[in-house]
């Protein structure tokens, strides 16, 4: 079967037949990071505030650094990380907590300091283009009306967390704030990923009784986050909406998830309170399911 690809921005125009769906899907990945480039120096270029102030050279040189003093594995591991989440921010980061920790007396090469956060770019997908475009334009504007507010003004890093937009600065002022606060909770409701309106999804999921009957919900405890559309997360294996499921496939997932707990509860020296007191509270909700279930089944 053959696939038409077609990709348009601007004067960005790519054109193409593919023989299978692996070979779209990898096409679909290259032609969005390289959109994901142009829009991002856009913005650098629209935006003074937001350039870094540091050569972005920096990073690959720290990562090269890295390379020779992190054990291959750990490498591995963060690399399989990254490419199976999506986290287009995982592997930054590291390096970030990589240098903090760093001791040049034991590692050798030191790694550089890294001072302004956008030398990484920005840490979310292109579906937020517009949003920030609009944010940045209004704190434009409002620089522009203020101009003593313009020398100590700086966009420190943009990123996703938790699944919603994250604008971290210095400077400005209470109406800056506020610009900044709207836009981060409406990120909330657009899909990250193409810019449709989404919402909040999770890779993780709570089952759940409703109606009598049972259903995967997304969880609110555990997970990776991200905002997205309907036909993103399902791309992305996000959880969107509560799925129903049979009486026999939420009790093997009740009855494996009880056992995990079980185990964390039989180690309970080694977790966290917080975590106790979850794995407890999950407990009794799955032993009164599968109370139900066994009278169902």
């Amino acid at each position: 079967m053959l696939f038409l690809g077609y990709g348009v921005y601007k004067n960005l125009k790519v054109i193409a037949i593919f023989h299978n769906d692996t070979y779209l899907n990898i096409y679909r990945i290259i032609l969005l990071t390289i959109m994901d480039e142009i829009l991002e120096k856009q913005l650098f270029e629209k935006y003074e505030f937001l350039r870094p102030t540091q050569d972005r050279s920096i990073v690959e040189k720290n990562m090269e650094i890295m390379a020779k003093q992190m054990p291959d594995e750990k490498i591995k591991g963060l690399e399989d990380m990254e490419e199976s989440l999506g986290n287009k921010g995982l592997i930054s980061d590291s390096l970030k907590e990589y240098k903090n920790k760093h001791d040049p007396e034991i590692y050798g090469e030191e790694i550089e300091p890294i001072n302004d956060l956008m030398v990484f770019g920005m840490q979310c997908d292109n579906g937020w283009y517009n949003l920030l475009d609009e944010l940045f334009y209004n704190i434009q504007n409002h620089l522009d009306k203020h101009p003593e507010l313009k020398k100590n003004f700086k966009i420190e890093e943009v990123k996703e967390k938790y699944g919603t937009l994250r604008v971290y600065y210095y400077g400005g002022d209470d109406y800056i704030d506020k610009l900044v606060t709207q836009a981060e909770k409406k990120s909330g409701n657009i899909c990250e990923v193409c810019g449709a309106k989404g919402k909040l999804c999770t890779t993780a999921y709570d089952i759940a009784f409703i109606n009598n009957s049972f259903y995967k919900v997304p969880s609110e405890n555990n997970g990776w986050y991200k905002t997205l559309c309907k036909a993103d997360a399902e791309k992305l294996h996000y959880m969107y909406d509560k799925e129903k499921i049979s009486d026999s496939e939420a009790y093997r997932i009740l009855v494996k998830r009880k056992a995990e707990n079980d185990d964390t509860l039989a180690n309970r020296d080694t977790y966290s309170d917080e975590y106790i007191e979850y794995a407890e509270k999950e407990n009794r909700k799955i032993e009164k399911y599968l109370d139900i279930l066994k009278k169902r089944l």
